[in-house]
């Protein structure tokens, strides 16, 4: 639990100084959870809110260190702004991969120093190479001649990085090959240009994409990228930054772990970039810092139990393998046409019908006659009767051309909508005990924090800080506070029963979230709150005080 210890972070730019609460190495994140869910409660608040965990960021940087101490890491900025976890990284040395003036003024107001900034947008307004120039961010990337022509018209002693498109087959949840990079192809004739201009080119830059399927892709590009190096030197230019980009793991997963990425970097760099070759290598990590350094905590604010339904037509109705034509019904494949039942593979010929099998002998042969009646155009098969082209299904009744269905629960797949009138074609509910969808409604959506679920495909799943009612889940949906039908957090997933009040919290929240959230229908952002365990801590001040005393 909390040591009761808060420091204050004095902020850069005037801004007043933060709170970050100290806890003990026992403490666990449903302890930092119900903690400020009890503070809210006691001033009868239920604002949404995050905990930003630094010391998950500082273990990140550790692991980063160790494992791949050559490569120095230029924090993806884009990925997450927060003033809080900026001014912890920029303080302890990182350098800072920024895409805008706005983003290099944030870092530069940190008082990081301009070489510890990387321009990494090989598109730029006019107006912010000019911002660049006037506060000396010179290292920044291009791909295109037009670039070098703007950059050298605003900044021409600027160190340029030549940014080349990865392979093709790359296959990653975001890729950049059509939007950004040089094709490999046409580096030697963009860089006879660049010589001709008089500009000055350091080295290359790639993005094997983000969240990639393959941690190969970094030991294919790198090697692909030895091969340019060598074409910039022919034409003329010292080449001393290699820039790998980003690409890097938030958590570790099977398939995917930072010490399975650290290691496939390090043996393609010792092959083809030695240390002796004289290349300083960089690269832009951004979700692998932050993404489990935030938690969010959510409400439910409102609850609403309705028949099973996922489609958004008129009646609302979903209906899967069951059709409806001309009034005569297939359910689970069986079906009634003109009075006559037709089961699976069972063939119904001059009024009769044959099943397993029987010989068309103009009677109804059945393996247990005493469970089947055939007469009058009625037939009872292990309890489905079929009377006056109406169905009876385990107690289900169609009457007037409509099933009425009592236990759902035998008739799978089948969606329907509570309250619906009788219509023809139409299946509406007889009792209460039917399958049901349990909706929630959150106080964060796809328009906040849960961004990332759209752009990411991020499947977000929560943690329940108390018990729920049962533990039987159900089929349910939890849709953010907006009025877009589109803000839903979660689709057709299984949860257990919630209540109104209940609180979830969603843990590695901290990658594109809060930067991209736009604050529709005026709903406002998350509190955070900061939290840093008290060991941690005491490292981190630490480093912090080792780099000032070394400027």
């Amino acid at each position: 639990m909390s040591t009761g210890v808060t420091v204050q972070m004095e902020m850069a730019g005037g801004h007043s100084s933060v709170s970050i609460d100290l806890y003990n190495s026992v403490t666990t994140i449903d302890d930092l959870v119900q903690e400020r869910v009890s503070l809210l409660q006691a001033y009868e608040h239920d604002t949404t809110f995050i905990i930003a965990n630094l010391g998950t960021l500082y273990s990140q940087l550790s692991k980063w260190k160790e494992l791949m101490p050559r490569v120095k890491p230029f924090y993806a900025l884009k990925c997450n702004n927060d003033p809080v976890v900026t001014k912890v990284l920029a303080d302890i040395g990182l350098g800072f991969d920024c895409a805008s003036q706005s983003e290099i003024e944030q870092i530069l107001q940190l008082g990081v120093h301009p070489s510890r900034i990387v321009f990494a947008n090989p598109n730029k307004h006019m107006s912010h190479l000019r911002f660049a120039a006037q506060n000396n961010v010179d290292l920044m990337t291009f791909d295109d001649v037009c670039e070098v022509l703007k950059i050298k018209q605003s900044f021409p002693n600027a160190r340029l990085l030549l940014r080349i498109k990865t392979r093709r087959h790359f296959r990653a949840r975001h890729t950049f090959n059509k939007k950004f990079g040089c094709d490999p192809s046409l580096v030697r004739s963009l860089l006879e240009q660049c010589k001709q201009l008089s500009v000055n080119v350091v080295g290359f830059s790639f993005h094997i994409g983000s969240l990639p399927e393959e941690n190969s892709y970094f030991t294919t590009t790198i090697a692909d990228v030895s091969d340019l190096f060598q074409i910039g030197e022919e034409v003329g230019f010292r080449m001393t930054i290699l820039d790998i980009g980003g690409g890097f793991p938030g958590v570790d997963t099977e398939k995917q772990s930072f010490q399975k990425v650290a290691k496939e970097i390090n043996e393609a760099l010792e092959r083809h970039f030695p240390t002796s070759r004289g290349v300083d290598v960089i690269a832009e990590p951004g979700r692998y810092f932050v993404t489990s350094c935030f938690t969010l905590a959510v409400q439910v604010m409102s609850k609403k139990v309705i028949a099973e339904s996922f489609e958004d037509n008129d009646q609302n109705v979903k209906m899967i393998e069951h059709t409806i034509v001309n009034e005569h019904t297939i359910v689970n494949e069986h079906t009634i046409v003109n009075e006559h039942i037709i089961v699976n593979e069972h063939i119904h010929q001059n009024g009769h019908i044959y099943l397993n099998g029987c010989a068309p002998d103009n009677k109804l042969t059945l393996e247990s006659p005493s469970e089947h009646t055939n007469g009058n155009s009625h037939i009872i098969t292990n309890g489905h009767s079929s009377a006056n082209g109406h169905i009876i299904v385990n107690r289900h009744t169609s009457a007037n051309g409509h099933a009425i269905l009592s236990n759902l629960d035998t008739v799978e797949k089948h969606r329907f909508q509570n309250g619906l009138s009788p219509e023809t074609g139409r299946i509406e509910r007889s009792d209460q005990e039917t399958s049901c969808v349990y909706m929630y409604f959150i106080n964060d959506g796809l328009f906040g924090t849960f961004s990332n679920v759209r752009t990411d495909q991020l499947v977000a799943r929560p943690t329940f800080l108390k018990d729920c009612k049962t533990k039987a889940k159900h089929t349910s949906i939890l849709w953010g506070p907006t009025c877009a039908e589109s803000d839903c957090v979660m689709k057709e997933c299984l949860l257990p029963e919630l209540s109104v009040g209940q609180w979830l919290f969603f843990q590695n929240m901290g990658a594109y979230s809060v930067t991209q959230a736009c604050g529709f229908n005026g709903i406002e952002p998350p509190l955070k709150f900061y939290v840093c365990d008290q060991k941690t801590w005491n490292l981190i001040s630490h480093e912090i005080d080792l780099a000032a005393s070394q400027g």
